[in-house]
């Protein structure tokens, strides 16, 4: 009954009211997030998207930064060569709604950091979530074999991804180095987790 409730009461939150938050919040983003990209940039790359244009521009530095993807409550955004963040309105348990932030940076393989923000850009403390990949070796391959591709995880580099139509977040490992004949046999290991906001965390 309780998950009844919440799924109504996440179908009752005005997508329009969702839509304005994620568009005022990239352009009012801090700094600290935009960058070297001006509010004047961000609120031109903003108007170019609604308008159904290319949402690019060239930053103050020379660097191509534009709009990727744009929904009701979802941005997607590059702002340099390396560095892209994702922006996501998620409803909560008490009705209201806060933004999950996905940043990553290239270097060259994908890393990403996780935060979460109230309407007004304060930041919230993180909620108790599973942000890993355990790597579990399949029954046909050796233990020796395993241990090698374990090698190559190391330092792990975990990267996340939103998604622009649902409330869900994908935790993927990246290796740090691989070789052709190692390309196959990671193939073989699960390297991603899928996980779905309930109104708190993401499980």
């Amino acid at each position: 009954m309780r998950k009844l409730l919440f799924g109504l009461c996440l179908a009752a939150m005005p997508i329009t009211m969702m839509a304005q938050q994620v568009c005022k919040m990239w352009v009012n983003m801090p700094v600290s997030v935009a960058g070297a990209l001006e509010k004047s940039g961000r609120q031109e790359l903003l108007d170019l998207k609604q308008m159904k244009k290319a949402a690019t521009i060239a930053g103050p530095l020379g660097e191509r930064c534009s709009i990727d993807t744009l929904t009701d409550d979802f941005l997607s955004a590059r702002m340099n060569e390396v560095y892209t963040l994702q922006m996501k309105m998620l409803p909560t348990s008490s009705g209201d709604s806060l933004l999950c932030l996905v940043q990553t940076y290239a270097g060259p393989q994908p890393e990403s950091s996780i935060s979460f923000y109230s309407p007004d850009w304060k930041a919230l403390s993180m909620p108790q979530m599973h942000l890993d990949v355990d790597l579990q070796r399949p029954d046909t391959m050796s233990e020796d074999d395993f241990n090698k591709l374990q090698a190559l995880f190391d330092p792990k580099l975990v990267s996340f991804s939103l998604s622009p139509s649902n409330a869900e977040l994908v935790v993927a490992l990246s290796p740090a180095a691989i070789s052709e004949e190692g390309k196959a046999n990671i193939k073989r290991l699960k390297l991603q987790n899928k996980l779905n906001w309930n109104g708190k965390t993401f499980n």
